[in-house]
């Protein structure tokens, strides 16, 4: 512990020594990306986000930054799209914007909207841009970046098959107005390059996004979805790919989109085509895909299936793409006044005759065992109100076996007060969707029924923003050994108490229905120095019925006038249990997609830099790791490159 005090106080004192070169402005998508990144975090460490789901959920961050809104011509439907926006900071937008027909010809007229406070202004700035104002990215670009990466063996890894290296390769093309174009392939640390019938990368992605619009094809398609898709329809009882939306979050999460992939992640994805159009006031969009799923059969029977991606040992590979799945969906959807109506079916069936054992998610159920195909139909709907207060979403589903699953999202601005969400649903044991995804407390919604409640203010608490969460919910079918249900609060405190400091705190506690209970708190404090660099400190503990986790941490960030960024971070753990595991949000590379988890007792260096040239098409990007631990797991150290190309 003195070996960590006086590394931390030699570590402050070289940040602070750097503050007397010239520096600049933070990258306010950095910020962006870190306030995202710091939301993540706090979910997993509150067990309301699985940490399978934040590839997904970086990628939507990637996405959301690649944007280059116009705020003199972008619709209430494109707005949805912006996590952070409430239904009612999308109206009182519009409206301010009918009620002033004339241009908005500067980014600060923003701040005269209600509701659109300085936080909201701070994140969403980055994103937008004035209609003749040139923006990067907004008419063309095309970026070529490659990344290599190596990091020391574990014990835990010495049945890998292939080295210790990464290796990841990408290429964005995007026209305006006309589509998007992404290639990649990537090779994951531990998997070979070379195994039997295997050679080269690991995985490749291709997508294409066409935009018709304007010129739609056979007078309705106006949109094709080439390659690697996702899918969303109505609240996802039938399909729902990709990042769920923060548990936390007051807003609504209806969706009805294809959305191409654009990263190197694996998981939950389709491969195939995807249309979109409309006719006479209907829209429709309709997709086939075909996809190899990892998996073990035997007897034609399927007993495993995933889509981890990670193809390192000798079991992994066995089951790399052996099971082959058809899937297709079909959605109309009507769009009135205030109300949004769709109907739409999901069916999808194995190859060979081969039958699913049982239900991933729903093992116990006996109708869900032997599955040879699978068939869900669901009508969804959402009615906004004409000012934004209310909005009100659901979705009826019906599955194979004849039963059906209810979902409702409502949502409420409570004028001077803050947003309140209401959830409520009813799973049937019997239903069930490989590809499904809502607010539910499993990841696949199955055999549950509960209520959630999500409550979000900055104007009860002067220069405060507070946070509160609250989920309960019980199994309909009860099973021996387990409890009939569980549930999960947090509250979070996040104060702007001067334009240089900032401090958050939240608790939280978990239980489910293995009597498992776990009570987490943190505490950070920001310190901007200047508006070109900061200090972050951080405590986060959780507490269990094993043990008692601890996590100290302190992150610095720099940016010189000469294109540098400089990130470091340095913390110390001890978490003796892995119930009581801790997350961290370190400083990662653009297209990185991993989480922080930490177990066991050492401490961690970390060091990311980031390095563009004035007038130049090239950027760099380095992180370097290393951790020390105080048991048999020794060293670990990591060191990652990365290279961009952007014409």
């Amino acid at each position: 512990m003195k070996r960590f005090i006086l590394i931390l106080i030699s570590f402050s004192f070289l940040a602070l020594s750097s503050l007397a070169q010239g520096l600049n402005r933070l990258g306010q998508r950095d910020y962006l990306r870190d306030l995202w990144l710091s939301r993540l975090n706090d979910q997993l460490e509150q067990n309301l986000l699985a940490p399978e789901d934040l590839p997904s959920a970086l990628e939507s961050l990637e996405q959301l930054l690649e944007q280059s809104i116009d705020i003199n011509s972008i619709t209430a439907s494109e707005l949805r799209k912006i996590p952070i926006l409430s239904d009612y900071q999308i109206y009182q937008f519009v409206h301010y914007r009918s009620q002033n027909p004339e241009k908005i010809l500067a980014l600060e007229d923003l701040k005269s909207i209600p509701s659109w406070d300085e936080r909201t202004l701070r994140c969403l700035l980055p994103l937008f841009h004035l209609t003749d104002e040139p923006v990067w990215g907004f008419q063309k670009f095309y970026q070529l970046s490659t990344m290599y990466g190596r990091r020391r063996r574990q014990k835990s890894e010495e049945d890998y098959l292939g080295a210790m290296d990464y290796f990841a390769m990408s290429l964005r093309l995007k026209l305006k107005n006309m589509g998007y174009f992404y290639f990649s392939g990537e090779k994951d640390y531990g998997e070979p390059w070379r195994y039997e019938k295997h050679k080269g990368l690991d995985s490749y992605h291709v997508s294409g996004d066409l935009n018709l619009g304007i010129r739609p094809l056979w007078g309705a398609v106006q949109r094709i979805v080439l390659g690697s898709f996702r899918t969303s329809f109505g609240e996802g009882l039938c399909i729902r790919q990709g990042f769920r939306q923060f548990k936390m979050s007051t807003k609504n999460t209806y969706s009805n989109s294809f959305s191409p992939v654009r990263t190197t992640t694996e998981q939950n994805i389709l491969k195939g085509i995807a249309v979109e159009g409309e006719s006479m006031g209907i829209k429709s969009r309709a997709f086939v895909a075909y996809q190899d799923l990892d998996g073990k059969i035997t007897n034609k029977i399927i007993t495993r299936l995933g889509d981890s991606g990670l193809h390192r040992s000798k079991e992994e590979l066995m089951m790399k793409d052996k099971v082959s799945m058809m899937s297709y969906g079909f959605q109309i959807a009507k769009q009135f006044k205030d109300l949004d109506l769709s109907l739409h079916a999901l069916y999808y069936h194995f190859e060979k005759d081969y039958r699913l054992a049982r239900a991933v998610g729903a093992s116990r159920i006996e109708a869900l065992q032997n599955l040879p195909n699978y068939l869900n139909v669901g009508l969804s709907y959402c009615y906004r109100s004409p000012q934004g207060y209310v909005v009100s979403s659901g979705e009826l589903a019906r599955g194979r076996a004849g039963k059906f699953a209810y979902v409702s999202s409502n949502n409420f601005h409570l004028p001077h007060t803050g947003d309140l969400a209401l959830r409520l649903r009813y799973i049937n044991p019997s239903y069930w969707s490989y590809y499904a995804q809502s607010y539910t407390h499993f990841a696949r919604p199955n055999n549950e029924k509960g209520l959630m409640l999500a409550f979000s203010s900055s104007e009860l608490i002067p220069k405060t923003s507070l946070s509160a969460y609250y989920d309960i919910y019980r199994r309909i079918r009860r099973f021996e050994g387990l409890k009939n249900g569980g549930q999960s609060f947090v509250l979070s405190l996040s104060h702007d108490l001067s334009r240089w400091f900032e401090l958050k705190e939240s608790i939280g506690m978990t239980e489910d229905d293995l009597l498992n209970k776990r009570w987490t708190a943190r505490m950070k404090a920001k310190l901007f120095i200047n508006s070109f660099s900061d200090i972050e400190a951080s405590l986060s503990t959780a507490y269990t019925s094993q043990a008692f986790s601890q996590l100290y941490a302190l992150k610095y960030h720099v940016r010189l006038n000469s294109g540098l960024k400089l990130d470091s971070s340095i913390l110390w753990h001890d978490v003796p249990s892995w119930a009581g595991r801790l997350y961290y949000h370190e400083a990662q590379l653009q297209d990185e997609y991993q989480s922080l988890f930490l177990y066991r007792k050492g401490f961690r260096l970390g060091l990311r830099v980031k390095y563009q040239p004035r007038n130049s098409s090239f950027s760099y990007g380095f992180r370097f790791a290393y951790h020390k631990y105080q048991e048999e797991f020794g060293t670990k150290l990591e060191g990652i490159f990365r290279l961009s190309y952007v014409l």
